[in-house]
């Protein structure tokens, strides 16, 4: 009966009629693009109509270089009986049909990481008219879909966010003066595209400041942007309250993501503190609730570290590849992590590729 049930929902939401232009059956996808990198920033007030919600999250995704293999991440936050996660036909304003489906299954009440996965073809007979994965390409570089999860009480979508398209700068210059042949540029561009980063030196922005450490309030702004989390009326520190940062702050906390600096009483959170590898590493377990590779010692230099395990899930993600090229043998977790070294982190877990080559040069 269960098993009827779930086949009856999943019939349901992939019927919704696709509307206006959002259709790209008999496109012209043989004109060739170079973007490469996808967002999509997801919440209640992009549905149609809007639904008020505190839910938010965020999906990832880049195509490889023949544009065969889409891979894409779905993150979420606040939803409750979340039942599926798709790529819609549609325009902004719009209500479209499923043309990929990016999870579906029994519902799931979990902060994190819904889906990855590979998408190498749209969903068999899917109502957008898309015939092959050059279709649902053309479509996401068009800014003719949208990314939409659905859950129990909001079987037609709870969040949602327009796809967004990025491809590497035409000039080696990029968003930044002071990062040219960083062996980050790429990443740090490809985290910048979406609003990730603004840059160091405001208004201007014009600077990065790719050598600097990273600051507790700091990494509390790039995981509240990139995840699109609300703001709480919850004050959950007694020392933030000066700090630019506090919003911020409040919002990662109120989703688990940050336990405090001084436990056990945790009722401060250090904004203004480097933030040292081995806590990146428990930062990023948390918001994304990864679970794989606790205890595989990936690393020689952190045994007895508190973040040893969170360390060990992070390498086996891939988010992490260590902090000694080419071996990579040692993970640094007590050096403070630096801005540049934070692009990196962040494009990886967000599956994207680099928009310049590490010598400075695009794609």
């Amino acid at each position: 009966m269960r098993k009827s049930f779930w086949i009856l929902v999943a019939l349901a939401i992939a019927t919704l009629p696709a509307t206006g232009a959002a259709s790209l059956a008999g496109a012209d996808v043989t004109q060739e693009t170079s973007a490469i990198n996808f967002w999509a920033s997801l919440s209640g007030s992009e549905e149609v109509p809007a639904v008020d919600t505190d839910g938010a999250g965020v999906m990832g995704a880049s195509v490889d270089d023949g544009d065969t293999e889409l891979t894409v991440m779905v993150a979420t936050f606040n939803l409750e009986d979340t039942m599926a996660a798709h790529i819609h036909c549609g325009l902004p304003g719009e209500n479209g049909a499923v043309g990929v489906t990016l999870y579906a299954g029994p519902p799931v009440t979990q902060d994190g990481i819904l889906a990855q996965t590979t998408i190498t073809a749209p969903d068999e007979g899917n109502a957008c008219g898309w015939a092959d994965l050059a279709e649902v390409l053309a479509a996401m570089r068009s800014g003719e879909t949208y990314a939409n999860v659905h859950t129990l009480v909001n079987p037609g979508g709870e969040i949602r966010g327009q796809v967004e398209a990025f491809a590497p700068p035409i000039t080696p210059s990029g968003s930044f003066t002071d990062d040219d042949g960083n062996i980050h540029e790429g990443n740090i561009e490809a985290i910048a595209a979406p609003g990730i980063t603004q840059g160091c030196n405001p208004p201007a922005n014009t600077e990065y400041c790719p050598d600097d450490d990273i600051t507790r309030g700091q990494m509390a702004a790039f995981l509240r942007r990139t995840f699109n989390l609300p703001v709480v009326a919850d004050d959950f520190f007694t020392d933030d309250d000066d700090s630019v940062f506090h919003d911020d702050i409040n919002a990662i906390a109120a989703v688990g993501i940050t336990q405090g600096c001084n436990p056990p009483d945790n009722d401060e959170f250090c904004p203004d503190d480097p933030v040292a590898r081995g806590q990146m590493a428990s930062f990023l377990v948390r918001a994304l609730a990864l679970t794989e590779g606790a205890g595989d010692d990936l690393f020689v230099d952190d045994d007895g570290s508190v973040h040893e395990d969170d360390i060990d899930i992070l390498g086996t993600s891939g988010i992490t590849l260590g902090c000694n090229p080419p071996d990579n043998d040692e993970y640094c977790p007590d050096d403070p992590v630096k801005r540049d070294q934070m692009g990196s982190f962040f494009a990886r877990f967000l599956e994207f590729r680099p928009l310049f080559q590490s010598d400075g040069f695009p794609y």
